[in-house]
């Protein structure tokens, strides 16, 4: 199979990212207007990578970062619903403040193996954000477009490296990163700054 080459993003900012919120699958907030600024520096940090095509979660808050960069770049933006973020169940819409002391919190916030299947009442777990997330780019695989971007969110591309061994703590709204399938070969790199 050929080479392929995923540049993979964080959305935009929203204002429950301003807030401190968690967003997860069920809630469903535009960009704001700093998150609509990050989706054209993406585009304009994007632009001599040559992509060919976008995929994007569902969800406004990617789906907007993928149109704006579609729109600069002139490029094709195709909604998959698999790159949607994870389900965080009842810890949806929660400020981070009320539950970042939490036992539960720890569990999640932990990368390590053993906690991979850790979920919140309600919720995914990592493993199954993992899996899900694999899953469509690998199915991308098989598409002609040997040059794709990706618009996702922080969990769901921070559980996705975990397939890889990698463990992201963070990714801020715009992260970029860069990930190569390589004759049954995967490589990942962070961009930007």
């Amino acid at each position: 199979m050929r080479k392929k080459t995923f540049y993979i993003f964080r959305h935009g900012e929203t204002d429950f990212n301003k807030e401190g919120r968690w967003q997860g699958a069920g809630h469903n907030p535009e960009l704001n207007l700093a998150g609509i600024a990050q989706a054209h520096l993406l585009a304009e940090t994007l632009r001599p990578y040559g992509l060919q095509k976008i995929y994007s979660s569902p969800l406004k808050r990617a789906l907007q970062t993928a149109e704006i960069i579609g729109e600069v770049l002139s490029l094709p933006v195709e909604i998959k619903e698999s790159l949607i973020e994870g389900n965080f169940g009842i810890n949806e819409g929660q400020y981070h403040k009320d539950i970042i002391q939490t036992e539960e919190y720890k569990n999640w916030r932990n990368l390590d193996a053993e906690y991979i299947h850790f979920r919140f009442e309600g919720g995914e777990s990592k493993y199954e954000i993992m899996q899900r997330m694999f899953a469509a780019i690998s199915e991308m695989l098989n598409t002609p477009e040997e040059i794709i971007g990706i618009s996702s969110h922080s969990a769901a591309i921070r559980c996705l490296m975990l397939q890889f061994g990698i463990q992201m703590n963070r990714l801020e709204n715009g992260a970029l990163l860069r990930l190569i399938y390589d004759d049954g070969h995967w490589s990942e790199e962070e961009l930007g700054d």
